[in-house]
Formats: C-alpha cells, structure tokens, sequence
C-alpha cells in the first residue's frame, strides 16, 4: 500500500483561516491522491477553527468523492476535538448536497447512513 503524508503547519505555517488557504492544501492532497492508496492529513495539533479553510479543502473532496472513498483514502492525525466537531459538521453538509446532486442528476433516490470521516478518539 502506498501512503503519503502531508503536514498541515509544514505546508501553510500559520495561514489556515481563508479559502485561499485552504486551496493550497486541497491542491496539494489532489496531487497526492491519484498516486497513492492513503494520503494522510496531520494537522500536528494546531487549533484552525475556520469554516472556511476547513470547507475549502474537505468539503470539497467531500463533494468529489464517495464518503467510502473519503473514509479509506483519508486520514487524519493530530486533530483537535474543535476542529474535528466543525470538519464532521462540514463533511456532513457536503455529502448530503452530493447525495441530492446525484439523486438529481440520476433522477432516483439513495439512502444510506453517512459516517463520520474525523471519528472522536481516533487522532493519533
């Protein structure tokens, strides 16, 4: 299996609160995740509490990809509880408008439990 890593304070240092911000660490989780099995996302405890950087990158792939591919593919370490109950809250926005979007478009109905991608206890 191969895994990539990406550090958040590495790649933005202290820039984590706009959507501009936020592009450059979706653009860089894009490049790695055609040419990896898992790309993992440490936030190396920072507090980023901002919708909109957090929206920016994982609402987006949110939108992209099946939660099943998110909840394989991605993982995240070193996150904090706050920003965790704000990346769920996202994720969970943005998977439900990709659902609609997909019942729209394929003119049906899907139903299914959406998990939770940042799991409480689970940063390492």
């Amino acid at each position: 299996m191969k895994v990539a890593a990406l550090n958040i304070e590495q790649v933005a240092g202290n820039k984590t609160v706009s959507r501009a911000d936020g592009k450059i660490i979706y653009e860089k989780i894009k490049e790695l995740w055609n040419t990896n099995d898992q790309v993992l996302v440490d936030f190396g405890n920072l507090v980023i509490a901002s919708v909109s950087f957090m929206d920016e990158v994982f609402g987006h792939l949110a939108l992209e990809y099946p939660g099943e591919e998110l909840r394989k593919k991605l993982k995240l370490l070193h996150i904090n509880d706050y920003d965790r109950a704000l990346l769920n809250d996202i994720i969970l926005s943005r998977v439900r408008q990709r659902n609609l979007e997909v019942r729209r478009r394929d003119g049906r109905r899907r139903s299914g439990k959406v998990e939770l991608l940042a799991k409480r206890g689970r940063s390492k």
